[in-house]
């Protein structure tokens, strides 16, 4: 048996486990295997997100801001700003994390963030725009 294939028995098992609900055990045939990306996807589709960026942060460093601000917007639009709030701020984005609070009429939430990641500046924009708003 080649290398090729046993990596491709490997990956077929590793498909198996992930079905049962075998995550853990499924994403260490992955990485043994060299498919990252196999493992990432895994944990995106069923949702466990803390694992997806622990692993784009290992063996995908270069897309780890994208992937904080794909999840971001997601979030966002599954109307979940608090949880969105994390992504935008880690992807560098404070203003998304802003913006998705103000869609939700959050006002002492966008108050926060632009007040703790851009300063007392940014938080006077925000009660300018509540003003405004309101």
């Amino acid at each position: 048996m080649t290398s090729e294939e046993a990596n491709e028995v490997l990956a077929k098992h590793a498909t198996i486990l992930c079905e049962a609900g075998d995550l853990k055990h499924a994403e260490e045939l992955y990485l043994a295997i060299g498919k990252y990306d196999s493992a990432i996807a895994m944990y995106r589709k069923a949702g466990r997100r803390a694992d997806m960026i622990r692993l784009v942060a290992k063996y995908r460093p270069d897309l780890l801001e994208t992937t904080h601000a794909h999840l971001a917007a997601e979030l966002n639009e599954a109307d979940k700003p608090r949880e969105a709030e994390e992504h935008y701020v880690t992807a560098g984005d404070w203003r998304g994390a802003v913006a998705a609070y103000r869609a939700a009429n959050m006002w002492e939430d966008a108050l926060r963030v632009a007040k703790q990641h851009a300063g007392d500046n940014a938080a006077q924009q925000v009660s300018i725009t509540i003003f405004v708003y309101l």
